[in-house]
């Protein structure tokens, strides 16, 4: 599946978003293209030659071109889209059949890392796929909105407005990969399982610190427990308790080192009702005490 991979490391330059209505008898303009650009066609079709290779766009396609494509129009097309010039130092053209895998791991391990650090940074980027079609009108809408409302300014242009069109094409692309991943044939596969760890994960992330167990579980999810252990684990290399054991460890570390609490606040705060069982539990995951932490 041919896509681009974004470091967000690198800002996304985006020269311009705009639209464009072609009505017969004008063409497309023939041209190599001096950056990455995007297409979303809301009405009618483009046909083009692009090195080479004929591509057809209808109402709901998404396309990325490669900087240094060689575009040619090939019919007379009554077609309206927006568009997007863009660059960036970070991105990356593949062909991979491993695409949708890739992602959704990609996004889990994100999640499994603290939110108080930097390693969830390790990975930081979204991956799009160079072809989408969009046939949930509602999603189509929404995406035409979020364009139309990234809209090039025609007699602005300062840094400021120029950072928020940055930022919400990046945010458009990273909704691109949602919609990608959850259309796709292949992201059918295996759909379910996925979305009930990342379910999981989530409760999990938001209710740490209450009681959770294998019938609340069961309950909240309609899933046998076992399985949804099992499940979890293949994913987050964790078990569905060690990761919340992992949750409450990492709330504590940040509340050592950024307040005062006593560590019977802290166990309490991440819910443990013994501080002895906290200070334990604890020394296992860090290999050192809660104080020792805190002082180092």
């Amino acid at each position: 599946m041919k896509n681009f991979a974004f470091d967000l490391e690198y800002t996304l330059k985006v020269s311009v978003i705009g639209i464009e209505h072609i009505i017969p008898p004008r063409l497309h303009r023939e041209r190599t293209t001096g950056c990455y650009i995007l297409y979303f066609v809301t009405e009618g079709n483009l046909e083009l030659s692009v090195d080479g290779e004929r591509v057809v766009l209808n109402a709901g396609d998404v396309y990325i071109f490669r900087k240094g494509s060689i575009q040619k129009p090939m019919n007379l097309c009554d077609c309206k889209y927006y568009f997007a010039h863009f660059d960036s130092k970070g991105i990356q053209f593949s062909d991979s059949e491993e695409y949708i895998s890739e992602v959704r791991q990609k996004n889990i391990d994100f999640i499994k890392e603290s939110p108080y650090g930097f390693k969830r940074f390790n990975d930081f980027s979204v991956s799009v796929l160079q072809s989408i079609h969009i046939s949930d009108k509602s999603i189509s809408d929404y995406l035409e909105a979020k364009m139309k409302a990234t809209l090039s300014p025609a007699n602005e242009s300062s840094i400021e407005k120029t950072f928020e069109i940055c930022a919400n094409f990046t945010d458009i692309l990273m909704l691109l990969e949602k919609i990608g991943e959850s259309n796709s044939s292949l992201g059918k596969v295996h759909r379910q399982s996925y979305d009930n760890v990342k379910n999981i994960a989530d409760y999990i992330n938001e209710n740490y610190m209450n009681k959770i167990d294998s019938k609340i579980i069961e309950k909240l999810f309609s899933i046998n427990y076992d399985y949804a252990n099992r499940i979890f684990k293949q994913y987050f290399g964790l078990s569905i308790n060690r990761y919340r054991n992992k949750r409450r460890i990492d709330r504590a570390k940040f509340l050592l080192v950024t307040t005062n609490k006593t560590l019977e606040e802290i166990a309490q705060e991440v819910g443990f009702e013994d501080k002895y069982y906290f200070s334990r539990l604890f020394a296992k995951y860090e290999g050192i005490s809660p104080l020792q932490y805190r002082n180092g």
